[in-house]
């Protein structure tokens, strides 16, 4: 719980731009797959807005892109990330996120990322593992 909030005073606060560049670097399918419907991704989407107003983070997330679903012993269960944009009235900025939705492990990176696939899969597999 205390990383989370080193994370969010770092978004809330911080003033740099995001490091993102788009970028190749896909996932295998036995490693997870990118959500591609887009009801699916809009859910995902309400529920990570949802978790930040009862963490009291004011903001709007939108954008959402490389939204992914990883496979956790060939298995995918209700773990999601993907890099959104976030604007809290301040310079928008791109954020990578995950959240273990059955679980609510909610995790935010607000600087120093890649935009890739790899970049998503390998930050949501190491911080929102199944279960919390």
């Amino acid at each position: 719980m205390l990383g989370l909030l080193f994370v969010v005073a770092g978004l809330l606060f911080g003033t740099g731009a995001s490091q993102a560049a788009i970028g190749e670097d896909p996932i295998e399918p036995s490693e997870g797959a990118l959500v591609s419907d887009i009801v699916e991704a809009k859910k995902i989407r309400a529920q990570w807005q949802q978790d930040f107003q009862r963490l009291g983070i004011q903001g709007s997330l939108s954008n959402c892109r490389l939204m992914l679903n990883p496979a956790y012993k060939d298995q995918r269960d209700a773990t999601y990330g993907a890099v959104c944009s976030y604007n809290n009235g301040k310079k928008p900025r791109d954020i990578m996120l995950c959240d273990d939705t059955m679980i609510g492990n909610l995790t935010i990176k607000a600087y120093g990322f890649a935009e890739t696939e790899r970049q998503v899969f390998e930050f949501t597999k190491t911080n929102c593992p199944p279960g919390g």
